[in-house]
């Protein structure tokens, strides 16, 4: 990840970091998720004693369903599985790979992103529909959670995983491998061949919000992405008690040595080369203390 984005550089008033207290946004999304099947095991299931067409209704997406004015399905199906394998695999992976993503971007940041990569995904699926596939309703968080792993592999390419849990592989490989998977199963489902019960559109409209968001935070682009804050007086109240605050620190700071200006430019000249998984666990402790004195300065 970008030394820009770790914790000592973030919104020191914490954003959403608290939006649930004691739970990291991750945690959140899988209770909803976890809900959200529950409710269409007990009420939407066919073979329910009185089955409700409120999640059949509410809780997927495709062209149809936005044509008839349903909008909200681009959101609301991103929390909606109604097959147990589908829930537990989504939730595995968002686990596995989200809290590291959530911990590196901040909160905040992480909800719009994983919100933002849902609707893109929701779209891609129902606009194939009107280029040649046939309509068909879609559910689940398999595109936001393809935003968050392939950020994770663009931040981490050298971090080995495990290719179907048996496999080594660094993590620039597995991203190829399953932008590579959706790219086919695209192609094939365009050419009639039937390429399993998958949105692959869907991923990869996720999988490029997550290279998007990667340049933007790697400032190479810059999208014009939503805020998650307050009211604009009572933000604009806090930054003016912030910058108050920070000018009475700035007058009490030491300047920084030499020799650590210098120890500095060396751990960023490595970091630029081998990324932040080059740098021992000793090394990023010490950026954590000298970029936050950076900071206050």
């Amino acid at each position: 990840m970008s030394i820009s984005n770790r914790d000592y550089m973030r919104d020191p008033n914490g954003g959403f970091s608290g939006f649930v207290k004691g739970w990291r946004a991750v945690e959140v999304i899988i209770a909803i998720n976890v809900a959200v099947f529950l409710g269409w095991a007990l009420v939407a299931h066919p073979h329910s004693p009185n089955p409700s067409s409120v999640f059949t209704d509410h809780f997927v997406v495709g062209i149809n369903t936005l044509k008839s004015g349903k909008v909200w399905t681009l959101i609301t199906s991103v929390f909606s599985h109604n097959e147990l394998w589908h829930l537990l695999m989504n939730m595995f992976i968002l686990w596995s790979f989200g809290r590291v993503v959530e911990e590196e971007l901040g909160t905040r940041r992480f909800i719009i992103m994983y919100l933002v990569a849902g609707v893109v995904a929701s779209l891609a699926h129902s606009g194939l529909s009107l280029v040649g596939l046939p309509p068909k309703n879609a559910l689940g968080a398999s595109g936001s959670i393809a935003a968050v792993v392939l950020l994770f592999c663009l931040s981490h390419p050298r971090q080995t995983l495990l290719l179907m849990f048996v496999i080594p592989v660094p993590a620039y490989m597995l991203a190829v491998f399953f932008v590579g998977y959706d790219v086919v199963g695209l192609v094939m489902q365009f050419n009639g061949t039937p390429w399993g019960n998958v949105g692959h559109g869907a991923h990869l409209g996720g999988a490029l919000c997550g290279y998007l968001y990667f340049l933007h935070l790697r400032g190479q682009i810059r999208l014009p992405l939503p805020s998650l804050g307050g009211g604009g007086s009572r933000r604009k109240r806090r930054r003016r008690r912030t910058a108050d605050h920070d000018a009475q620190v700035r007058a009490t700071v030491p300047p920084r040595s030499d020799s650590d200006e210098h120890r500095m430019d060396e751990l960023l000249r490595k970091v630029k080369t081998g990324g932040l998984d080059s740098l021992s666990a000793e090394e990023r402790e010490w950026m954590i203390r000298q970029s936050k004195h950076y900071r206050d300065q």
